[in-house]
């Protein structure tokens, strides 16, 4: 498969078109592996970029911060299963959002 480079920059609002996120790796049981974590972004969700590495990015809101949690610590998601969305384009969508239409982004 050919590499597609990552086209996100820290602080770069994506918007989520493919939610099937399947967990790939493991620390503890292996049973998990190849299902959906429990929290992730959902397709047409809107997600600010806060790090990039390589091929993954992060989000702030989709991270474990409770200690006592098995999957603790950041959460990573593949690139291309995002798009890029520009701030006019996250504005128009939250404006028609609160007026009560369904917007849907044209790349859905």
């Amino acid at each position: 498969m050919a590499y597609i480079e990552n086209p996100f920059k820290v602080g770069q609002y994506a918007i989520c078109v493919n939610d099937n996120f399947p967990i790939v790796e493991t620390t503890g049981d292996k049973s998990q592996i190849g299902t959906n974590p429990i929290t992730f972004p959902k397709k047409g969700e809107i997600c600010c970029v806060d790090e990039i590495l390589g091929e993954f990015l992060r989000f702030d809101e989709y991270d474990c911060n409770d200690l006592t949690k098995l999957d603790y610590g950041w959460r990573w998601w593949m690139h291309t299963h995002f798009e890029p969305i520009t701030q006019e384009e996250v504005e128009h969508r939250y404006a028609e959002y609160a007026k009560g239409v369904k917007v849907w982004f044209d790349g859905l």
